[in-house]
């Protein structure tokens, strides 16, 4: 399955056939970063995570990225996509897309295509296995330690931590609440994560 605004498809044409058999994931923007393609594969990893036909439905042809409603990680991207574009140079960087199960690392390459007339966005396994309790210890999702007085469970965007009421500066390994998502969740990102993003934007050497 493929999916393509045929506009943007002319800005594709030198690499349509090998991301139509590519494993990676990559999606296309417009500079206004409404989404324009989708590979295959994109359609295939989100189906393998439980995601269809949510993704689909949520995120068609002509959806703007721009209005994801979670900050700080839609922050984080909008300034770096608008970087690429104003400066019409490629940006990588790895991030975390962990299961309940398995321990995954993507690396992102970011690609402008034209003259800034577009994003090409692939994102690369580069690491998967199981979680390493030494590492990653599991915890019990046990709500009183985690929902505070309002109701709400805060859980990192990236890692997919969750903030304990008793320690602040801890965020547990949940693997339950990964699985299926608690209700009434918030998110952010944790200070690990968030000194690594706050640094790919700040440190104009690394190539992000």
């Amino acid at each position: 399955m493929e999916c393509v605004d045929p506009e943007f498809a002319t800005f594709l044409s030198p690499f349509v056939e090998a991301l139509d058999q590519h494993a990676s994931a990559a999606y296309g923007l417009w500079p206004d970063l409404r989404l324009a393609y989708f590979n295959p594969s994109w359609f295939a990893f989100a189906a393998a995570n439980d995601g269809e036909p949510d993704i689909s439905s949520r995120w068609p042809l002509g959806a703007s990225i721009a209005d994801l409603p979670a900050p700080p990680l839609s922050n984080f991207y909008r300034i770096l996509f608008g970087r690429c574009l104003a400066t019409n140079s490629r940006r990588e960087f790895e991030y975390d897309c962990s299961s309940a199960d398995v321990d995954r690392r993507f690396h992102m390459v970011i690609r402008p295509l034209g003259k800034a007339a577009g994003l090409l966005i692939i994102n690369t396994l580069r690491l998967e296995h199981p979680h390493d309790e030494s590492l990653r210890p599991k915890h019990d999702a046990i709500e009183q330690q985690y929902r505070d007085r309002n109701g709400i469970i805060r859980m990192c965007m990236n890692c997919r931590g969750i903030n304990r009421l008793s320690n602040p500066a801890a965020w547990d390994w949940v693997p339950a609440w990964v699985r299926v998502l608690p209700d009434n969740v918030s998110h952010g990102l944790c200070p690990v994560c968030a000194s690594f993003y706050m640094a790919q934007l700040n440190d104009s050497t690394v190539s992000i």
